[in-house]
Formats: structure tokens, C-alpha cells, sequence
């Protein structure tokens, strides 16, 4: 199981519009690529907010094929365990 938190983009950010965030669980089997996400540490982003991110989505990979997922979501858990507060190498 992921848990994905929707962040807004930096465009909705500095437009001053309400920006909405979500919250879901998605269930993914791996596929012979894994999951097909590139995940990153907020701290090496422009965001430099601690957190783990959606960097990249491979194609036709299972968290791709979900459509659920975007770049930059916040991932907030994995099988349970809170990834609030930990860090990349965790």
C-alpha cells in the first residue's frame, strides 16, 4: 500500500487560487520494474520541505497505469509505516 498526498503545482501556488490536496490509498503489485516511481527528498527540491516525492513515473508501470499518481505527490506511507519525518535514505 501507498498513501499519496496531491500537492499543488508551483503555477497554483503563486496564482493565489485555493489549491485542494488529497489524500488516498493505493494498492500496487509490483511489476517486473518495480513499482515505476522515482521518488526524491523534498530537502533537493525547490520545495526544500522535508518529505518523499513523486520524481518521476515510468510508463506503462503499475503506479503509472493507476493514474492516481503525479509528479511531485508526497508519498506518506508505505505498507503502513508513516514516512512523516523520515528521511530519504529510510
Amino acid at each position: 500500500r501507498a498513501y499519496a498526498l496531491a500537492t499543488p503545482t508551483s503555477s497554483s501556488l503563486s496564482s493565489g487560487e485555493d489549491d485542494s490536496c488529497s489524500v488516498f490509498v493505493v494498492e500496487l503489485e509490483r511489476g517486473p520494474i518495480g513499482l515505476g516511481m522515482g521518488l526524491i527528498d523534498g530537502l533537493h527540491t525547490t520545495l526544500n520541505c522535508p518529505g518523499i516525492y513523486i520524481r518521476t513515473l515510468l510508463p506503462d508501470s503499475p503506479a503509472a497505469s493507476d493514474g492516481r499518481f503525479g509528479i511531485g505527490d508526497r508519498i506518506l506511507a508505505v505498507n503502513g509505516t508513516s514516512l512523516i519525518g523520515a528521511d530519504y535514505d529510510r
